[in-house]
């Protein structure tokens, strides 16, 4: 996999490796290093919650591979090349026919640039207010002074709170994404999940979105929430016109279009469902997560069986979750 991924990269990539981890990266080494932390943290945490549901993950039988960019730009040339991954959305990815997960740096995404060019235009504005406030103090205009000094604080208060919003989602995107893909790949190296086949789709997104956290040095995983996913899905049920009904949902084994609402339902809604199995239905989660594994559903009305199998009619375990979402909410 390491040779196979250097094959796409430039010289400038180099080799940074941790203890379960090969870590290809062309970004600066503090970077580098800190999100090899990352990836170390959650196959700890990844084993912690396995052996919680009962189930005892495979050790690794070798390093695993991670590319990581600084630039977007060269991480979506190497996306569609390498991998073929072209969706504009995707800010990191796991490929099981390359065995690797690729990552850019959470800094050149979309909308922390352009957040980040709004906020230089603003800290123009307050360089402006802060030339007339020297101005009316030279010409000693003292009422119009202290009206802009009012106003400068005002600005100096609005640019630091839209920094610490800007920083705190930039933080949040890069170490979502990589506890995200990290949980996958580990997912079929450890034998939790099949190679063979394709798992249904909201066990796969579930199970990586449960694990999801903006800060791995305290624990994480599903027996722990991830507001910005907890909130969202809050949302969506709120409005419930965007909801997919289960039966719909757990008879997919991929995301079924390239459709933005289709796919923020799935995600949130896999998340949701997820963590509630292991809160309430824990030994069933087990039994259904290693009857997957061990004979792979292969079709819709396989997957929905083996759902129902594992927890029983579709429709009443949506009635008794969801009404249990309503009334925790």
């Amino acid at each position: 996999a390491a040779a196979e991924a250097r094959r796409h990269l430039t010289p400038r990539h180099i080799a940074m490796e941790t203890r379960h981890w090969l870590v290809l990266s062309d970004a600066d080494v503090a970077w580098t290093r800190e999100q090899s932390g990352r990836l170390e943290r959650t196959h700890a945490e990844f084993r912690r919650v396995m052996r919680r549901l009962g189930i005892e993950p495979e050790p690794l039988r070798h390093k695993l591979v991670c590319v990581l960019f600084e630039q977007r730009d060269a991480y979506r040339v190497f996306a569609r090349r390498a991998d073929a991954v072209v969706a504009e959305w995707v800010a990191g990815y796991y490929s099981p026919a390359a065995d690797r997960t690729v990552f850019y740096r959470a800094d050149a995404n979309p909308s922390v640039v352009a957040a980040r060019a709004r906020l230089a235009e603003l800290e123009g504005d307050l360089a402006n207010i802060e030339a007339r406030l020297l101005d009316a103090r030279r010409r000693g205009d003292v009422a119009h002074a202290r009206r802009l000094e009012a106003q400068r604080d005002a600005w100096h208060e609005h640019l630091g709170g839209e920094a610490r919003r800007i920083n705190a989602f930039t933080d949040e995107v890069g170490v979502a994404t990589v506890v995200h893909e990290a949980t996958h790949q580990l997912l079929f190296h450890t034998g939790v999940q099949s190679p063979m086949a394709p798992p249904p789709i909201w066990i796969s997104e579930g199970m990586a979105t449960s694990f999801e956290t903006d800060d791995t040095t305290a624990a994480f995983g599903p027996d722990h929430e991830h507001p910005i996913r907890r909130d969202r899905f809050r949302e969506l049920l709120a409005d419930g016109s965007t909801l997919i009904p289960l039966r719909q949902l757990v008879a997919w084994d991929r995301v079924p279009a390239d459709d933005p609402a289709v796919i923020d339902a799935l995600y949130h809604q896999s998340y949701a469902l997820t963590m509630w199995l292991f809160r309430t239905r824990r030994p069933q989660l087990r039994t259904f997560m290693l009857e997957i594994r061990d004979a792979p559903p292969r079709t819709d009305a396989d997957r929905v069986a083996a759902f129902e199998r594992a927890f029983g009619p579709v429709e009443r375990l949506e009635m008794l979750w969801l009404r249990w979402e309503r009334r925790s909410g």
